[in-house]
């Protein structure tokens, strides 16, 4: 909780722009937009972030929302990140220079290129390469943090991995992989009837505009709660048992560029959209009692049970954390 002189001064420099005279010139000081805990996000922050993420829509060709959309919805997951990056800190979680330059020449590597050359193919499509350091710094840390607070919780038992592999086509699906994009209209853990009502109305709406043709990623990128939001949505390539239950009973139904939803999971309205299908190699045909092969279906399990229970873990944080927005129409404030 902010100390009460903290969030006044705050509060006052986010209702307006200071200013110092520099030779008889007032200059404008940066603006906060949010509080969050005992930190704060200024509008420069919120701006160069914004930039960053329609550079990589443009990249991926999403039709952008309307500008302040996209500042709320970028703004919604820097608080989510700094609320992550506190309690990082608080548990004394850092990356150095050397990780940080390791990570990043694996980077490289993978585009096959050198980390120069990556740096001025950036730099010429308008990318802020400081930023995209600062992006990777954070991914790690909240990486770590992530694996600690969350992952260490999750366990996968044989039984698990048993029933799964006795699943209709198990082995047949541990072949194919389905590149899925998502919306999600986020529900508190112990929702209303008028929240759940009011989300499956808007879950609705947006499963008849995109009937009608609308952009499923820009739709993704504008009302989603999901972590993938400002990818359009974009869970990238998952087997089945990556996915979570609801889904992979649909999925496989599904053509590529067909769309199911929304469906109801343990937090909020899903819409789903199949990208593409795709069979990898044929070595994970093993036996139900390889080794390999349980090995393989217990990681996936796994990165399932973690992308669930990080989003509920995120809505914790914030449900227990100080947050006031401060825009010029409106201020926004929880503790």
């Amino acid at each position: 909780m902010l100390h009460k002189t903290v969030r006044l001064f705050a509060g006052i420099c986010a209702s307006i722009f200071l200013s110092t005279a520099i030779a008889g010139t007032p200059t404008p000081l940066d603006k906060i937009v949010a509080i969050v805990n005992d930190g704060i996000i200024t509008q420069s922050q919120l701006d160069d972030r914004v930039n960053m993420i329609k550079v990589n829509l443009s990249k991926s060709k999403t039709p952008l929302p309307p500008r302040a959309i996209l500042e709320e919805q970028v703004l919604e997951q820097m608080i989510n990140q700094n609320l992550q990056l506190q309690l990082a800190e608080s548990n004394g979680i850092h990356v150095s220079e050397e990780e940080l330059n390791t990570t990043i020449g694996r980077i490289a590597e993978q585009n096959k290129m050198t980390v120069e050359a990556m740096f001025k193919e950036m730099t010429a499509d308008g990318e802020n390469y400081t930023l995209f350091r600062d992006e990777i710094r954070e991914e790690m840390i909240l990486h770590q943090l992530q694996q600690r607070e969350v992952a260490s919780t999750i366990t996968v038992t044989p039984q698990e991995v048993s029933d799964y592999l006795r699943s209709i086509n198990a082995k047949k699906e541990n072949r194919t992989q389905y590149h899925v994009e998502n919306i999600l209209i986020a529900l508190p853990e112990a929702p209303t009837p008028k929240q759940a009502a009011e989300a499956q109305a808007i879950a609705d709406e947006l499963m008849t505009d995109i009937k009608k043709g609308g952009n499923f990623r820009s739709l993704a990128v504008e009302y989603s709660n999901g972590q993938h939001a400002l990818k359009g949505g974009d869970l990238g390539w998952r087997k089945l048992a990556e996915l979570p239950d609801v889904f992979a009973n649909e999925i496989p139904r599904l053509k590529n560029g067909e769309v199911a939803g929304p469906f109801r999971t343990g937090n909020g309205f899903h819409i789903i959209k199949l990208v593409e299908t795709r069979t990898v190699d044929s070595k994970n045909t093993a036996p139900e009692n390889d080794i390999q092969m349980r090995n393989q279906i217990s990681n996936q399990i796994f990165n399932r049970k973690l992308n669930e229970k990080l989003q509920n873990w995120l809505m914790q944080l914030r449900a227990n954390a100080y947050i006031k927005v401060l825009n010029a129409d409106a201020e926004n404030d929880k503790a």
